[in-house]
């Protein structure tokens, strides 16, 4: 099996830490393949051709990640994020204490394959993979790569389950359809010919950074403005109550 050992060793150690999910029969057939005697070079090195990618798609498969199939349909949006952006959101998603965990059990398998037969270690690790998940309480549905929480959300409407193979995007899209249809009718409150005394414009999560960052601080609507609270504290971290004391104020 080779350095194929740390692999299997690897993804334990996410498993373990909640960071990835594990398919114990994928992974299984996974390691007989690439633990397969094969005396030709020729052979040696289409293995290893085939290994390779095998490798990477059943570690996709075994992570939280949504299918490819999504990614690949959304693959427009994502072209459109800037080499910024794309950098942060990789700065968030790398956890550098899980690279160093990595790093050292890297360490300690190249230590202890001088001396043991570490491909064993890592079939009986395998093996053992349903019991790690109960000890340390992540578990893994069967034949999904979907978060138990993520598996059993239920449909707003309905309250039927949705299943990790059910298509999102047409739950969304269903949800989007019924609340267009949804309308609010006030009572008027003064008749139409009498202008408004007060009125008071409060934007849900916007902040006068973001308007800073757009280039529209100064735009000619609120110029237009009596008063701008442009140093105001609700005290409150969701516009909702934020937006009451504003009125309470």
């Amino acid at each position: 099996m080779g350095f194929w050992s740390y692999y299997f060793f690897a993804k334990l150690l996410m498993f373990g830490g909640g960071f990835i999910g594990f398919h114990v029969l994928e992974n299984l057939l996974f390691a007989a393949f690439v633990a397969l005697p094969v005396r030709h070079w020729a052979l040696k090195v289409g293995k290893q051709i085939v290994a390779v990618p095998v490798g990477v798609a059943l570690l996709y498969y075994d992570t939280w990640l949504p299918p490819l199939r999504r990614v690949i349909a959304q693959a427009d949006q994502l072209a459109g994020f800037s080499t910024v952006y794309v950098l942060d959101l990789m700065q968030r998603f790398i956890n550098f204490k899980l690279v160093m965990a990595l790093v050292l059990l890297l360490i300690v398998y190249w230590l202890l394959s001088r001396k043991l037969r570490m491909s064993s270690f890592a079939v009986l690790a395998i093996l053992l993979a349903p019991l790690l998940g109960i000890a340390t309480g992540v578990t893994q549905p069967a034949g999904s790569a979907t978060p138990t929480a993520i598996a059993t959300t239920q449909d707003a409407n309905s309250g039927a389950p949705i299943s990790s193979e059910r298509d999102l995007d047409a739950t969304l899209d269903a949800f989007y359809a019924r609340e267009q249809q949804r309308r609010v009718r006030l009572q008027p409150v003064m008749n139409e010919d009498t202008p408004y005394d007060v009125l008071i414009l409060q934007n849900c999560s916007l902040a006068w950074d973001d308007l800073e960052f757009v280039g529209q601080r100064q735009n000619p609507l609120l110029a237009r403005f009596d008063l701008r609270l442009d140093n105001f504290n609700a005290a409150a971290s969701y516009s909702g109550p934020a937006a009451i004391r504003l009125l309470r104020s």
